[in-house]
């Protein structure tokens, strides 16, 4: 992943791919990740979720504009700014993974997803707005 600017994907692929597999347990992580609908989608669906979320996971580099400012933010001990920085990255990588499952997933489903996956954003928004000092416990944007 450190060379992933000097890399292609197809490379990436290839070095990672036998340490992911062996590390997770990607159909178990996709089931509870697309949650109740997960079953609801045909074999194929799901086949092809699974391969599309896969190559995304792999294709994301390890530093990315987001990451830097989420490690400033830390270092600075500003925690308000941290949340919201996470709540942007998490939003940011929704809109991304459902643009990769737009020709796969039906409109109903893509719905389905975006907003669980809201759900789950929103929830961790509220866990983490109890970790904030009362001064800087504001909305997340």
């Amino acid at each position: 992943m450190k060379a992933g600017g000097r890399t292609g994907f197809n490379q990436r692929f290839q070095t990672l791919a036998p340490a992911v597999d062996q590390a997770f347990d990607l159909p178990a992580v996709l089931a509870v990740s697309v949650g109740l609908g997960w079953t609801n989608l045909s074999p194929d669906q799901q086949d092809k979720v699974r391969s599309a979320l896969y190559q995304y996971a792999l294709s994301q580099g390890t530093t990315s504009p987001n990451n830097e400012a989420i490690a400033q933010a830390r270092a600075s001990g500003n925690l308000a700014d941290v949340m919201n920085l996470q709540i942007q990255a998490q939003k940011q990588e929704l809109e991304d993974k459902l643009k990769v499952l737009a020709d796969i997933l039906t409109s109903d489903q893509l719905k389905t997803y975006q907003q669980k996956q809201l759900d789950m954003i929103e929830m961790q928004t509220d866990a983490m707005r109890m970790f904030l000092p009362q001064a800087t416990n504001a909305p997340a944007q």
